[in-house]
């Protein structure tokens, strides 16, 4: 890296080690292939003791990639990787199951406004308690994707309309929890109608509408519990992915806390299906 300014040394200090990924200008050093020719490059001090370990016994960076298939719903389990790479990889270092559930933040400190590129495990409400001036993901249209600026590098990974996307379609409902369980109760008994089998992926306050639906129900907590809700997010997808519906009917959740992350994770993972109720 070139010269971290002190309002990066400030923000690091505060977050690090924890789920906060810094964009920031690259030094010449920096191998490009490291930054797909960019002039920045993202860094994150991991908490985890065991991803601590293997940096210690290492002596330098790591670079490497996420560890599932490009697209494809993260992992939160050593076993989920090894569904996705299983043969592709010689060694999987088995931390345990991830307790945040989705990746990090990334937050470009690369120019004077920080910006949020990817909202994750450190949350807008806790990085503005700190710089006030940090800006929320740039909003995007889903009905017009720009798809030059998705076949361009980018400065973060996550940035693609489709993304975390189990191999079945999914749709996210949004709007009032009433009004998102009538809408999503009609879709389903529509498409079992036609003979496809439905997975749902729902709040603990929408059971007793759905636990009679003939639907495979994925509950992922509370709707007030923006963390738990998080960190059963991946998997919760990936149950009803192995489970072999023919598609995935997601509820969206308040944007509190981790809600942004959660939100963002889901529109990628639905491709931008976003059904307003």
């Amino acid at each position: 890296m070139r010269d971290i300014s002190e309002q990066a040394q400030q923000v690091m200090r505060h977050f690090w080690p924890g789920p906060l990924t810094l964009v920031l200008p690259a030094h010449s050093r920096v191998p490009r292939l490291v930054t797909s020719g960019l002039d920045t490059v993202a860094i994150r001090m991991p908490s985890h003791p065991v991803a601590l370990g293997l940096i210690r016994a290492l002596g330098a960076p790591v670079a490497a990639p996420s560890a599932n298939r490009f697209m494809h719903v993260s992992p939160t389990t050593a076993q989920h990787v090894e569904a996705d790479l299983k043969g592709r990889i010689p060694l999987i270092l088995d931390g345990g199951a991830s307790t945040v559930g989705v990746e990090s933040t990334i937050l470009d400190m690369s120019s004077d406004l920080p910006t949020i590129l990817r909202p994750g495990g450190v949350s807008l409400e806790a990085l503005r308690a700190l710089l006030p001036q940090v800006q929320p993901p740039r909003a995007r249209s889903l009905a017009t994707p720009d798809l030059a600026h998705e076949a361009k590098a980018q400065k973060s990974p996550g940035q693609m309309l489709i993304h975390y996307a189990p191999r079945v379609p999914a749709f996210l409902f949004e709007g009032a929890s009433m009004s998102m369980r009538h809408a999503m109760l009609l879709e389903l008994q529509r498409r079992q109608l036609q003979g496809q089998t439905v997975g749902v992926l729902i709040a603990d306050e929408d059971v007793a509408y759905f636990q009679s639906s003939g639907a495979s129900v994925y509950v992922l907590g509370s709707e007030e519990d923006s963390t738990k809700v998080a960190s059963r997010l991946f998997a919760g997808l990936r149950i009803l992915e192995d489970a072999g519906v023919d598609v995935i009917l997601c509820r969206a959740f308040p944007e509190t806390g981790l809600g942004l992350a959660i939100r963002d994770r889901l529109l990628k993972a639905t491709g931008g299906k976003l059904i307003p109720c």
